[in-house]
């Protein structure tokens, strides 16, 4: 009896094991963004109201760092990027990159003052492949990947733990443009929630209880 009660702790162990991770990392990538906005409490990182672009322009500048309301725009050293009205696609100024020292290349770093829990924006250019990293200061949080489909697209992502940068790196380098704009964020008093245990690790952790109590009494 007691071995079989021990089996059932340990199968519950396992099944919870194999989830937590998952549970704790579990960023998601979000292409809709209606969705996304009717699904978190989100304001615009930058001070304007939502759907609004960057309300000031920026200098072409290589390696520039600028922290815009909430937001930090902190590219490679090699990054060349400004902010203007560099397409009528999207509303107000816009992030435009240039190019790097390295060669073409859109990759970029958002940096945000405080640790939140979703990130969102619109992009226009030509069809490109990205990955995407989340840290908590130095801490690894997540690696993603999305596809941006040629013209107007849209990228949300949201995680169960807190992060405070975002590397957008393009996979492969070539002499596309992009532009970012129309930025949202979870509010920094109010994070998204992190989503709650799926029913198979609630299933594991009431067959370990069981299977503990009941070998404490027969022990």
């Amino acid at each position: 009896m007691k071995f079989d009660l021990l089996k059932a702790s340990l199968a519950g162990l396992i099944i919870l094991n194999s989830f937590l991770p998952q549970l704790a990392n579990a960023a998601l990538i979000n292409l809709d963004r209606d969705n996304f906005i009717d699904n978190y409490q989100l304001v615009n990182p930058t001070g304007g109201a939502i759907g609004e672009g960057l309300v000031d322009s920026y200098a072409l500048a290589t390696g520039h760092s600028e922290t815009v309301g909430n937001m930090i725009l902190d590219p490679d050293a090699n990054i060349r990027w400004s902010s203007k009205n560099w397409s009528s696609h999207l509303p107000g100024f816009e992030l435009g990159i240039s190019w790097s020292n390295y060669g073409s290349d859109d990759s970029f770093t958002f940096g945000f003052t405080r640790a939140i829990t979703a990130f969102g924006f619109d992009m226009y250019g030509t069809a490109a492949d990205f990955e995407i990293r989340l840290f908590n200061n130095n801490t690894a949080i997540d690696t993603l990947s999305f596809n941006h489909t040629s013209g107007l697209s849209f990228m949300g992502l949201s995680s169960g733990l807190a992060f405070n940068r975002i590397e957008i790196e393009e996979l492969v380098k070539n002499n596309s443009n992009q532009y970012y704009g129309s930025f949202v964020m979870s509010q920094l008093d109010n994070p998204t929630s992190v989503p709650e245990p799926a029913p198979l690790i609630l299933f594991a952790l009431a067959i370990f209880s069981l299977g503990a109590s009941r070998l404490k009494r027969t022990g």
